[in-house]
């Protein structure tokens, strides 16, 4: 075998490795611009949590009534699923829930949020008019969160928004009085 026949089958043992780099780094091109059309058309969830010692809630407030929600947790990943896509924003999720959650997610169909659990914890969902509602709670909680009831949701943002009264205007200081004229000086 000659020098020159060695280097020609080392360069094209080489190639096929260059070719299916490429051809992963198209497939991840790919990936990341195609659109995610389940998620495009998903209706803007509104997210409120509230958190509390042994406890935190996480409420999704939608524009109409909320479809029906699910909720278990599986190897310490909260999982809720629901009937409808939805879209949430993750990061401020997982902020707010920060003492509890580690990670939040959303599946690529817009059903289903997928939350890394700090501690190990037992799980609720019911669903209240407008808002679904996931409970967590530590299994050794002195005692159960309190109740939420989305009556409450409902009372606060059909109530009108109080006015502010004017504020009242500062008094005029009373005119002082002219000083005295002196009496005319005598001729």
């Amino acid at each position: 075998m000659t020098k020159a026949d060695d280097r020609a089958g080392r360069r094209r043992r080489g190639r096929p490795e260059r070719w299916a780099w490429l051809a992963v780094l198209c497939c991840a091109c790919l990936l990341l611009i195609t659109p995610r059309p389940l998620l495009a058309q998903a209706p803007a969830v509104a997210v409120e949590t509230q958190t509390g010692p042994g406890y935190a809630r996480l409420l999704l407030i939608w524009p109409g009534p909320a479809p029906a929600l699910e909720a278990r947790i599986f190897n310490g990943v909260l999982i809720a699923e629901s009937d409808a896509a939805f879209a949430v924003d993750l990061a401020s999720l997982s902020r707010s829930l920060d003492p509890y959650v580690a990670l939040a997610r959303q599946d690529a169909d817009g059903r289903t949020l997928r939350l890394a659990m700090k501690r190990a914890m037992t799980v609720s969902a019911r669903v209240e008019g407008r808002v679904g509602i996931v409970e967590m709670r530590l299994p050794d909680a002195a005692a159960p969160p309190p109740v939420y009831v989305a009556a409450l949701l409902e009372a606060r943002e059909s109530k009108p928004a109080p006015v502010p009264e004017p504020a009242p205007e500062p008094e005029a200081a009373p005119a002082p009085d002219p000083a005295p004229v002196p009496p005319p000086a005598p001729d």
